[in-house]
């Protein structure tokens, strides 16, 4: 087992990254000194997998669990299903002393986060997270929130969770497409942060898909310590941890249009880093070697979904919905180099425009 710890100017938390340590976490906790009941969120497929595990390790060390199942999917990260949570909790006595636990992909941790953020006004978190994509970077950096019919994750809060578990194991489980996605997720840490990851990554990318252990418990390593060293820089992303939406703003907005739940998030960021890598290219920021070298290893990741049409006039007022807009202006994250990003805005929409159309262009004539 790896562990780093995520030190802000808030909060101080570990990440233990290893194989078969799902068993541990009751003792994990114990070590941190967490008491009181603990709030599982969770959803019926990982439950059924795992749930007897987490549960067994949780009660070995005096905790008293109650679990709450909510519906799978990005579609149900809304209000609604916070106010599930929260009602159910409610009902079955939890107080300001207990620990709310997400334990599943992306859309639990968020969620989890965002009802523990304002449960009687906050109650500790700890996050054990179940898919590729959740462990290498939702996990990692204490963003909640949810969905709103306007875009994705425009309603939140930034909380830290008080420890972060990633049992490498639990990967074996996922659909290929799952698989995919995480490792989309993985590039972009490359891209923004580290020539060399992101050139380790591409040498390996055969065995990180077939789940090579040892080859993919170092890789989610390295994405969560290069993550958490930005985040500890800007909690609250205002300046550095912006470049870790590197192909977000775009992808956000393919997200949206295609509607929540038929592309995996990572799918639509894999869209939107080469949109935004043609934008880096065509403003004359990303030499044409580089360009080349990411398109290649970009298009290279094997989606195994099916593009939706999507009108770039449409996508482009869902992009002005996009929460990372200042003083009106769409910020978007580009790129100079390999392994370095910057934000940059006021570009002209019709650019904006050829970056969508050529992206999706390229998809579709690969059958996609």
């Amino acid at each position: 087992m790896q562990k780093l710890k995520l030190k802000t100017a808030t909060h101080h938390y570990p990440i233990l990254v290893g194989s078969q340590i799902l068993q541990n976490i009751g003792s994990e906790m114990k070590k941190l000194g967490l008491k009181g009941t603990i709030g599982i969120v969770t959803v019926k497929k990982v439950h059924d997998l795992y749930g007897d595990i987490l549960r067994d390790s949780l009660q070995k060390e005096g905790f008293l669990t109650r679990t709450i199942f909510i519906p799978d999917g990005e579609a149900t990260k809304t209000f609604a299903t916070i106010e599930q949570i929260l009602t159910a909790f409610i009902q079955q006595g939890l107080d300001r002393s207990s620990i709310l636990l997400g334990f599943g992909g992306g859309v639990v941790g968020d969620m989890c986060g965002f009802a523990a953020s304002i449960l009687f006004r906050g109650v500790k978190f700890v996050l054990a997270p179940t898919t590729l994509l959740s462990q290498v970077d939702a996990s990692v950096g204490g963003k909640t929130g949810v969905n709103h019919v306007a875009g994705k994750n425009l309603i939140g809060t930034f909380y830290q969770p008080e420890l972060v578990l990633i049992d490498t194991s639990m990967i074996k489980s996922l659909e290929s497409r799952d698989i995919i996605a995480g490792f989309a997720e993985m590039i972009k840490t490359g891209l923004v942060k580290d020539a060399t990851y992101f050139s380790t990554l591409i040498a390996h990318q055969s065995e990180i898909l077939a789940l090579d252990e040892e080859i993919l418990s170092k890789a989610i390593y390295t994405s969560c310590q290069l993550k958490a060293r930005v985040v500890e820089e800007d909690e609250r992303e205002i300046g550095l941890r912006k470049i870790l939406n590197f192909g977000h703003t775009f992808g956000h907005a393919i997200e949206s249009v295609a509607g929540f739940g038929t592309l995996r998030h990572g799918e639509a960021v894999l869209l939107g880093m080469l949109a935004a890598t043609l934008l880096s290219h065509h403003l004359g920021f990303l030499e044409s070697n580089a360009y080349s070298t990411i398109k290649e290893a970009l298009l290279h990741i094997p989606l195994e979904t099916k593009i939706p049409k999507m009108d770039i006039d449409t996508l482009i007022k869902a992009m002005l919905h996009d929460k990372k807009r200042v003083n009106q202006e769409t910020q978007f994250v580009l790129l100079d180099k390999i392994g370095h990003a910057f934000v940059h805005s006021g570009i002209d929409e019709k650019e904006i425009k050829i970056a969508f159309k050529e992206t999706l262009s390229t998809f579709t004539k690969m059958g996609l």
